[in-house]
């Protein structure tokens, strides 16, 4: 039986285990995304940019993060030709850490199509979100970073139908708690002097997951902001917590083996 909208706003309390109680994240008016698609798993990962001369940054970011995090260290990209990509810094960078650049010819994006068609996937999961939802457009950000999000824990006949996390670090994600983008959250009121007799949360548009199921991103009408909560709940699931998974594997990071070949491509 659902949960009763009522008895979320009475008796909602803290997750156990806190992390990240709050904070307001904005994409700082993002304008691009980059993506970047393993060659083996196809695993996305995606970062935002405001302007096109930050690509360099973005790509060292997200190798400093595959050596931290995972232990690798990329042998190759392959980019188009754009500006963004063939410039002299990256390009040195790439060479300094034995990292091999390859750009497709002109005029011929079919030559990265892995990561062109990834792009059009993202792009087209995105604007459907926001025709169905009627959703306000500066939240197109938050739409690719779900997009992408549920694209890694979906299935692919190219890996005889594993998930692209499955095949990324070899454990099956969970998928238990997904849910669709807009839909209600509730989240519980904190950093207020909340009464005894007034509601303990309220409820906001849910946006994204942030850390796997350990907390969510919603928008609150109230503030025009995007925030981030542990302590939530959506009023479908049949319990008043909302499932935390206990061996959740590590998403790529989104601003999203051995020897494994990154495409990268800006849109």
């Amino acid at each position: 039986m659902p949960t009763c909208e009522a008895c979320i706003q009475a008796k909602q309390a803290r997750a156990p285990f806190l992390r990240h109680a709050e904070h307001c994240a904005r994409h700082n008016g993002a304008k691009y995304f980059l993506s970047f698609v393993d060659d083996h798993s196809r695993c996305v990962a995606i970062e935002f940019l405001k302007t096109k001369d930050q690509t360099a940054s973005k790509v060292k970011s997200y190798v400093a993060y595959l050596e931290r995090q995972y232990g690798m260290q990329p042998k190759a990209f392959r980019a188009d030709n754009g500006g963004e990509y063939v410039n002299k810094d990256l390009v040195n960078w790439c060479e300094s850490k034995g990292i091999k650049f390859e750009y497709t010819a002109p005029h011929s994006p079919e030559q990265n199509g892995v990561a062109e068609q990834m792009n059009r996937t993202l792009a087209e999961l995105m604007r459907a979100m926001l025709i169905v939802w009627e959703v306000p457009t500066f939240l197109c950000p938050e739409a690719v970073a779900h997009a992408t999000y549920l694209r890694n824990h979906t299935h692919t006949w190219a890996l005889d139908r594993s998930t692209l996390l499955e095949s990324w670090c070899g454990q099956r994600p969970n998928v238990s708690h997904l849910q669709e983008f807009r839909s209600p959250v509730w989240v519980l009121i904190e950093g207020q002097n909340v009464s005894k007799l007034e509601p303990k949360s309220e409820q906001h548009t849910f946006v994204g997951f942030a850390d796997g199921p350990k907390a969510v991103r919603y928008y609150n009408r109230r503030t025009h902001q995007v925030c981030v909560s542990h302590n939530y709940c959506f009023p479908n699931l049949e319990t008043s917590t909302h499932p935390v998974a206990s061996h959740e594997p590590l998403v790529p990071c989104v601003s999203s083996k051995g020897g494994k070949r990154d495409h990268t491509t800006g849109k």
